[in-house]
């Protein structure tokens, strides 16, 4: 679509300010270009990711769906809608958005899927995040994504499987307090109170004074009823 010499000096304005990282700035010139020419498609992305990037998710959700209106097949509008509708805790909505995304993806979507994920562990689909994650971590050998698969599989009950990609995060040098704690849980939910002790007390090796340290000790440690 071609638009008037004003509309595209308006466009180039609010790109630029958004790259700068001032989506406040970019905001009066995108309104102006949504209000007089309203299917300027990229007005209404540009200003959808103006309000997100200001954590204004229910005005970016509601210039996303203008967007996708007008190009329903475009990779960035269909992940920003996700996006601003994930940050409302829409996770249902999010993850029929970010799927579109993926579908009609030119390259690697892995933003989209990394974000669909995060919807499933969000919303309980702890089997739809384990399968993904397990994915992830397999292809990329990131600690994130092997922590992130503990904390699904342990959504999913599956405590030995959570305690296993727990631990290869840890070798992968991620955060070893938190794991720790998780991998203590998820000992104690086996029934295994020796390691359960063990997991604490190496999380509470790694950072002393961290509350959740000690009370998953002092939890680990109290006899079972």
């Amino acid at each position: 679509m071609s638009y008037p010499e004003r509309v595209i000096k308006s466009l180039d304005r609010g790109a630029a300010h958004i790259a700068a990282n001032n989506p406040q700035l970019a905001i009066p010139d995108l309104e102006k270009v949504v209000a007089k020419t309203p299917k300027a498609v990229e007005g209404w992305a540009m200003l959808g990711q103006a309000r997100s990037m200001l954590n204004e998710y229910a005005e970016s959700e509601r210039c996303y769906r203008k967007a996708v209106l007008l190009n329903p097949k475009n990779y960035e509008i269909l992940f920003g809608l996700g996006l601003a509708l994930s940050s409302q805790g829409k996770y249902q909505d999010a993850t029929a958005y970010y799927l579109r995304a993926i579908d009609v993806a030119r390259t690697d979507p892995i933003n989209a899927i990394q974000n669909l994920a995060s919807c499933h562990l969000e919303s309980g689909n702890f089997a739809g995040a384990a399968e993904i994650y397990l994915a992830l971590a397999r292809q990329t050998d990131n600690g994130n994504f092997w922590a992130l698969l503990g904390m699904a599989r342990q959504g999913q009950a599956q405590y030995k499987e959570a305690l296993n990609a727990y631990q290869c995060a840890l070798e992968r040098g991620w955060d070893a307090c938190t794991l720790n704690i998780r991998s203590s849980e998820c000992a104690r939910l086996m029934g295994d109170g020796s390691g359960a002790i063990q997991y604490a007390k190496a999380a509470l090796t790694v950072s002393p004074d961290n509350p959740a340290a000690q009370a998953c000790l002092e939890l680990a440690s109290t006899p079972a009823t």
